[in-house]
């Protein structure tokens, strides 16, 4: 019975829950909830990027107007590329693909961020080369930028560890609103490089991650945690999440795990 509600998000009514009705089942919350707040406004600054690129869109140049853009590329002023590339992230013209990748990869950093934005409004290809030199950047901005493109790369699980243990909040943030979309593999691995740390921060986060995942692993991960000071109480209400109990002890948790787990499909759907 417990494994049924915890297929569908519900608290199950043993010794270790209250009757139903009394007591819902906390929503995981979201990892973001976690992160500490810095000063600098990097968040905020990216945030208004992020938002700035919808009014970015412009009618799509046609095919002779792109091609009249990338020949204007090479001689034009700092000031003109970033329009440049901002029209050709429009376009969506697959020529003009690695001309925004290689300018999102390095280079002054405002046309590396627009790069990026076009990169995000453009959609054609992946992004991956971009997203793993800018989560390279010395510039906190610059990688929480590239982290709001992770969604766009579940084909380079590297990218999202390296977001999900750098040690800007602002560039977290960026990941963990990324996150919850990922598919399931994805998220064990950057919970585990979360939890891989000895940062009692980052192991939060890696605790709330792998408690807001279906999976087996996510239980065996989370299991040892209840010994861990920093995590525990993620933890806790992780393995409530996944399997609508609660432990006093991982001895206590993992017997019954042991005892229970051939009950449940690899996605913790009951047999």
């Amino acid at each position: 019975m417990a494994a049924l509600f915890a297929a569908h998000g519900l608290a199950s009514c043993d010794n270790n829950n209250p009757p139903d009705g009394e007591t819902a089942t906390p929503a995981r919350p979201p990892a973001e909830a976690l992160l500490a707040t810095e000063a600098d406004g990097v968040s905020e600054a990216v945030g208004a990027r992020v938002a700035a690129r919808e009014r970015s869109i412009l009618a799509s140049p046609t095919a002779a107007e792109t091609g009249l853009l990338m020949k204007e590329w090479a001689g034009a002023t700092d000031e003109r590329k970033s329009e440049i590339l901002t029209r050709l992230g429009a376009s969506a013209a697959p020529e003009a693909w690695p001309l925004l990748v290689a300018n999102a990869v390095s280079g002054e950093k405002d046309l590396r961020m627009t790069a990026l934005d076009a990169l995000a409004i453009h959609g054609g290809g992946d992004p991956s080369p971009a997203i793993r030199a800018c989560l390279a950047s010395d510039d906190a901005e610059i990688r929480a930028l590239a982290a709001t493109l992770l969604g766009r790369t579940v084909r380079d699980p590297a990218a999202w560890s390296a977001a999900a243990v750098d040690p800007s909040p602002d560039v977290r943030v960026a990941y963990h609103a990324a996150i919850a979309d990922a598919p399931v593999d994805i998220r064990l691995q950057c919970a585990r490089a979360a939890l891989a740390t000895s940062d009692p921060q980052l192991r939060r986060e890696g605790a709330a991650v792998a408690g807001g995942t279906l999976s087996n692993s996510s239980v065996d991960m989370l299991i040892p945690l209840l010994a861990d000071p920093a995590a525990s109480e993620d933890a806790a209400d992780g393995l409530f999440f996944l399997l609508g109990r609660y432990f006093k002890s991982a001895s206590e948790a993992q017997q019954w795990w042991s005892n229970h787990r051939d009950g449940f499909t690899d996605d913790l759907v009951a047999k």
